[in-house]
């Protein structure tokens, strides 16, 4: 399957669920999953700045969602803090052109 198929994004978003399974802590605001030909592109948005660990996290979903899908031959991941304001703003910033979707958690 390569992601030209209309059904490509429906097995990414279940795929992204999967992998995202287990793998959510509180610090975590928000994830934009995304893709562009062959590349796979995340940033996790956290509430304090990331650490090593964080990016291990993102590291371990990514890798899930990559198993799944052997057309992504490259993968780009970065963590961020969130500094607030409106998330589809940011969300539309940061991933101009590239098919995508969000993972956001809200706060109460």
């Amino acid at each position: 399957m390569d992601s030209n198929d209309k059904d490509f994004s429906v097995f990414l978003m279940a795929s992204t669920l999967r992998a995202l399974w287990g793998e959510i802590y509180p610090s975590i605001v928000g994830i934009i999953i995304g893709y562009d030909n062959n590349t796979l592109k995340a940033i996790m948005y956290l509430d304090r700045e990331p650490n090593d660990v964080d990016l291990d996290n993102l590291s371990t979903i990514t890798a899930e969602i990559c198993a799944d899908f052997p057309s992504f031959i490259n993968c780009e991941e970065s963590c961020k803090r969130y500094g607030g304001g409106n998330f589809n703003e940011i969300y539309f910033s940061d991933f101009k052109n590239v098919e995508s979707f969000v993972a956001y958690k809200r706060k109460l």
